[in-house]
C-alpha cells in the first residue's frame, strides 16, 4: 500500500545584487537562506542520500526532518574587471588591456541521516535501515573539527544502539555534510596582430586555493546486534570537487 499524504514545508530568503559594466567593473552577487522540512524526500522509504525517512509507519511525524539534498546557505558571486593600466609604447602593449574575472561559490552541505543497518526494532519491514539512540549530552549534529577532519567527521560516540524492539530516538537528517567553497580566477588579454586580426590569451585557474571539498561521510554506525561501532563510520573517503587546475589557451580572432 502506498500513501500520498506526506507534508513538506519550504521557506527561503533570497538576495541578489548586480552592478553593470562601468569604470571597467561588473559583478553579480546572490545569497539564499532556506529551510526545507518534510516527512519523506522520496517515493520509497529511503531518501536521496540514503537516509531512512519512514522508519516507523505508525508514526510518520517521527520522521519529519530536514529534506534530503537541501542546502541551507548558498552564496555565489562573479565579477569582471578591466585593469586600469594605461602605458605607452611596448610596456603599454604588454601590460595594458588585461581583464581579470572570477567566480566564488560557497554553500553549506546537505543533511544526512545516521543509520542502523538492520531491523533493531523488529518492525518486520525487512532489512531496512533504522536510526540509533542519541547519547545524553551530545549534539544531534556532532561534527568534529569544524568538519575538516575526513578520518573522523562526526563523533560516533554520540550514538548508541536502541533497546531491542524499539526505534532509536535520533531524528531524521540531523547531521550536516561538508559544504563547498571554490574560487575560480581567470586572466585574459587581446593582442592586435593585423587590422581586425587579434590573438587572445587566456589563463584560467580553477579552485585556486586548492581547498579540499570533502564528500559525504559513511553514516552507517551499527550493522549488527553487537553494538560495536563500524570502523568506517564517520569517515570520508573522497572529495566532491577537483584539486587546483590551471589551463592556458590561445585563440586567433579575425
Amino acid at each position: 500500500m502506498a500513501l500520498w499524504d506526506a507534508n513538506s514545508f519550504f521557506n527561503s530568503f533570497k538576495l541578489g545584487v548586480t552592478k553593470r559594466f562601468s569604470a571597467g567593473l561588473q559583478f553579480q552577487l546572490s545569497y539564499t537562506n532556506a529551510s526545507f522540512v518534510d516527512d519523506s524526500s522520496n517515493l520509497t522509504h529511503v531518501d536521496t542520500f540514503g537516509d531512512l525517512s519512514s522508519m516507523d509507519p505508525d508514526d510518520r511525524k517521527a520522521s519529519r526532518g530536514w529534506s534530503a539534498g537541501y542546502t541551507r546557505h548558498s552564496f555565489s558571486t562573479n565579477f569582471s574587471y578591466d585593469l586600469p593600466i594605461d602605458l605607452q609604447g611596448f610596456a603599454g602593449k604588454l601590460l595594458g588591456g588585461w581583464q581579470i574575472n572570477g567566480i566564488l561559490s560557497v554553500a553549506s552541505g546537505p543533511p544526512l541521516g545516521i543509520e542502523v543497518s538492520f531491523d533493531r526494532a523488529n518492525s518486520l519491514q525487512g532489512e531496512i535501515e533504522q536510526r540509533p539512540e542519541a547519547v545524553a549530552g551530545f549534539s544531534n549534529n556532532p561534527v568534529l573539527s569544524d568538519g575538516r577532519e575526513p578520518d573522523r567527521y562526526f563523533d560516533v560516540g554520540a550514538f548508541a544502539l536502541p533497546p531491542e524492539g524499539f526505534f532509536g530516538n535520533v531524528g531524521r537528517n540531523t547531521v550536516i555534510a561538508p559544504g563547498v567553497f571554490t574560487f575560480d580566477l581567470g586572466l585574459a588579454k587581446d593582442f592586435s596582430l593585423h587590422e581586425e586580426t587579434r590573438l587572445q590569451f587566456k589563463a584560467e585557474l580553477f579552485n585556486i586555493f586548492n581547498r579540499a571539498n570533502f564528500s559525504q561521510p559513511s553514516t552507517t554506525v551499527f550493522d549488527d546486534e553487537s553494538g560495536v561501532v563500524l570502523a568506517s563510520a564517520g569517515i570520508i573517503s573522497d572529495t566532491s570537487t577537483t584539486s587546483r587546475q590551471i589551463q592556458f589557451a590561445l585563440k586567433i580572432l579575425f
